[in-house]
């Protein structure tokens, strides 16, 4: 890690910042209509990132799309649709 992601405590300890020991904001968006990847896989990772017994994300949200399918997630995201609603909803909050 570089120096300055280490607290600056006058003792040269170098112990991280608990802020950097959090893990990310997770944001998992899927298409209800997705026929390629079915939707039961996010909640799956959703409900294993919230189990204690692996890391007990708390900071992560789950967003299922009832209108969008397998592309439809890509094609939002660039061109404008719910996906982009949700993601820039998410970057903004």
């Amino acid at each position: 890690l570089r120096s300055e992601t280490f607290n600056n405590n006058n003792n040269n300890n170098n112990v991280p910042s608990p802020a950097l020991c959090l893990p990310p904001s997770i944001l998992i968006v899927h298409g209800a209509l997705d026929k390629v990847v079915p939707y039961t896989s996010a909640l799956n990772v959703t409900k294993v990132l919230h189990e204690p017994t692996t890391i007990g994300h708390n900071d992560c949200r789950l967003e299922l799309l009832p209108t969008t399918g397998h592309a439809d997630t890509v094609l939002d995201i660039m061109m404008g649709g719910p996906t982009q609603d949700v993601v820039l909803d998410w970057i903004y909050q």
